[in-house]
């Protein structure tokens, strides 16, 4: 295996969201099926991966394509905290959907949403938002440290501060 994520509790999935594991899947073993999985949470073999991050797509892509496998852990279930873009992070969501359209030509983040006001924004270019600065989440980085885990998708503004 290159890349195994865990599987997703759908107890506090919103019922927009279409299945989160998209295409294929194949029963690998009694414990992990191979498919496209989300970066929620993963382990990545370092020898299948070179670390530069854009989408969860192509890190699955990237890691296929070094000889590794690609799937998730049906046993390992993570509680996803942030799962309701549509009604917490609409902004987010609609920057994810025009990420997606720019880069790969795909209206994917379409799906996740019924709401008329958010569908019409995809219609819109938005202001970046991960070209916002975020000063509450710069405020949380202990400035000692001397290492940062950073579980983010990026490109991350505050690296560079």
């Amino acid at each position: 295996m290159g890349l195994i994520g865990l599987t997703l509790d759908p107890s506090n999935k919103p019922a927009s969201l279409p299945d989160v594991i998209l295409g294929e899947k194949i029963v690998y073993n009694d414990k992990i099926t191979l498919a496209n999985v989300g970066t929620w949470m993963q382990v990545i073999k370092r020898k299948y991966f070179d670390g530069k991050y854009t989408t969860d797509w192509e890190a699955c892509e990237q890691v296929r394509k070094n000889g590794g496998k690609v799937g998730y852990a049906r046993e390992f279930i993570a509680y996803h905290l942030g799962y309701d873009e549509e009604r917490d992070h609409p902004d987010h969501l609609v920057e994810k959907y025009h990420l997606f359209k720019d880069k790969f030509g795909s209206d994917l983040y379409s799906m996740y949403t019924d709401s008329e006001e958010i569908l019409a924004r995809m219609g819109e270019k938005p202001a970046a938002y991960y070209g916002f600065s975020r000063p509450e989440v710069q405020e949380l980085v202990n400035t000692t440290a001397k290492r940062i885990l950073d579980v983010a998708a990026p490109p991350v503004p505050w690296e560079a501060s």
